[in-house]
């Protein structure tokens, strides 16, 4: 899927519980979005959502991945939030799976980050 797929689902929902935003980038995989987080109506925090599809035969291969990087925890890694399973089969007969994974927004690219320091640490 091209960007233009990624960038038309701003102003979108994922999963019921996620408010689409900004479209910030997409890659092979799927794309990433600030995203507000809401229950119950409340913006409970702003993550940044990592979108993509999901073939059938890797789901329980990917759900197992997604809930192991919520369980990383390292001074150099963003924080993950949660995984998320979303559906969607508006286009056709036939529904699609999507995965998600929401974690703590970064701050700045690693490009800027090595243009200010220099080095990584």
């Amino acid at each position: 899927m091209d960007r233009r797929f990624w960038k038309k689902m701003v102003g979108e929902q994922f999963n019921q519980k996620y408010h689409l935003i900004k479209f910030i980038d997409s890659g092979s995989f799927g794309g990433v979005f600030l995203a507000n987080e809401v229950i119950a109506d409340r913006v409970i925090r702003q993550v940044a959502l990592k979108i993509f599809l999901v073939e059938n035969s890797q789901l329980d291969r990917q759900i197992d991945e997604l809930r192991l990087a919520t369980r990383l925890k390292h001074l150099h890694l963003l924080d993950c939030y949660s995984s998320e399973i979303g559906f969607d089969n508006e286009e056709d007969d036939e529904e699609d799976t999507y995965l998600g994974l929401a974690m703590e927004p970064a701050t700045e690219s690693l490009s800027q980050y090595l243009a200010r320091q220099g080095t990584l640490p």
